[in-house]
């Protein structure tokens, strides 16, 4: 799989092609970093034609992370969102050849100052 990346114009935003044959058929994926350059989304998209790749996407996800709190899957295929309490969510959608899996984090972090770092304290602990 030769993943490579397509120009981007867009501030916060990079696209890559994931070869002809992709992850399961997937075969794009773009990624969305918010001004602290940390990951907001990320999203997997393809056109997925084999209904074998498009369960076996599904059926990967619902025993990775077991039934989705929210949508159905009617082996592998369907509509579902998974939601993880640090604020991560999950969205499949493969209910057509149009397939696309999301990873949104709700919180990202930010860079911030965390102040000083107090050295001599640090060495005289390890003492």
């Amino acid at each position: 799989m030769g993943i490579t990346s397509y120009p981007s114009y867009k501030e916060g935003q990079t696209s890559y092609s994931l070869g002809t044959e992709g992850i399961l058929g997937v075969t794009n994926a773009t990624v969305f970093t918010n001004s602290s350059g940390y990951i907001q989304q990320a999203l997997l998209s393809g056109v997925v034609e084999s209904n074998e790749k498009r369960q076996s996407l599904g059926k990967l996800l619902e025993q990775k992370y077991g039934s989705p709190a929210a949508g159905y899957l009617s082996d592998g295929i369907g509509k579902a969102r998974w939601l993880f309490r640090e604020g991560t969510t999950i969205e499949l959608r493969n209910t057509t050849f149009d397939v696309s899996l999301a990873y949104v984090d709700e919180r990202p972090r930010v860079q911030s100052r965390s102040g000083k770092i107090d050295v001599e304290a640090l060495s005289r602990k390890n003492q």
